[in-house]
């Protein structure tokens, strides 16, 4: 579902789906695992865009007047027109003169990841409200946290018996959520939050304000990696990174290497040797939920009694 930006204020146009094309500056060779701009078609999809064509320019840096060479911008109008594109979106954030000057040149509007990223919440239904988490005479809470599309809310729904919204895209689930999980005889407090994303301006995003409050108050972080994912390590380390950006760097985390059923044995031993102690699961089918439950329950239990002097 597009936003507000997007299709304007007409309602009957929220039905046609708009046409994009992609543009982005990429260093070294261009070469990799990924699709080029996987994760960018990926948010054009969350929002309700068709993907008509894709345009990459190697070089050490945007052009800061038109983010591309002048011969990639002539290409960028050519692929724009031919394809009848009603948007063209960059993958990294734009100055307004770059953005004049694209949209002077291709005749086309052009928007960046960020504003897409705030046009996808923007555009979202708010099923759930923040997330409130207990302040006085509590036991201890965790928060799922991880990149998006890691399958933090299927986790949630077979640790809890939920049924939080799920969906194989980024930002399926768009509103944080807090449920309750008994194990070994005790009720634990788990809160799902918005995935991460590469330059997520979660400052100025509602929801993700509500998952940056969880993860500074949580006693234990959760932090669900998709093991499956070609970039599996970049996606931990960016996560790490937003944690630590926001005050959430000092809460004790557990990694959990979700989709353990599709990630190729050799990504998973890389993982096991980069990162100490694990806890391997696929919330797909529910192998090693039992050993994430006992091992949360341990450590929230450790967090109680505090350090051993």
């Amino acid at each position: 579902m597009a936003g507000a930006w997007l299709v304007g204020t007409d309602v009957a146009n929220r039905r046609v789906p708009r046409r994009t094309v992609l543009v982005a500056v990429r260093q070294g060779d261009g070469t990799g695992d990924r699709p080029p701009l996987a994760e960018l078609r990926r948010l054009a999809d969350a929002d309700g865009l068709t993907v008509v064509g894709v345009v990459v320019q190697t070089r050490a840096r945007p052009d800061p007047a038109t983010y591309l060479s002048a011969g990639k911008v002539a290409e960028l109008a050519v692929t724009a027109q031919v394809a009848r594109a009603d948007v063209v979106i960059a993958d990294d954030d734009l100055s307004r003169r770059q953005t004049r000057a694209l949209e002077e040149r291709t005749r086309t509007r052009v928007v960046d990841r960020t504003a897409l990223i705030l046009d996808i919440f923007g555009g979202h239904t708010r099923e759930d409200g923040p997330v409130t988490l207990p302040v006085a005479d509590r036991p201890p809470c965790a928060v799922i946290a991880g990149y998006a599309n890691a399958g933090k809310s299927m986790l949630l729904n077979r640790l809890s018996g939920a049924r939080a919204r799920t969906g194989d895209g980024l930002f399926a689930t768009t509103a944080p959520v807090v449920r309750e999980v008994g194990v070994d005889g005790r009720t634990l407090t788990l809160a799902d939050t918005v995935g991460v994303v590469r330059h997520l301006p979660y400052r100025r995003v509602d929801a993700f304000r509500s998952t940056i409050e969880a993860l500074r108050h949580a006693d234990l972080t959760i932090h669900v990696a998709d093991a499956s994912a070609p970039d599996v390590l970049d996606q931990i380390s960016t996560v790490h990174a937003v944690r630590q950006e926001i005050g959430a760097g000092r809460v004790p985390e557990l990694l959990v290497l979700n989709k353990i059923d599709v990630a190729r044995p050799d990504q998973l031993d890389v993982l096991h040797h980069t990162y100490p102690d694990p806890v391997a699961v696929s919330a797909r089918t529910g192998e090693g939920i039992a050993e994430l439950l006992r091992t949360v329950a341990t450590r929230l239990r450790q967090l109680e009694l505090g350090p051993v002097s």
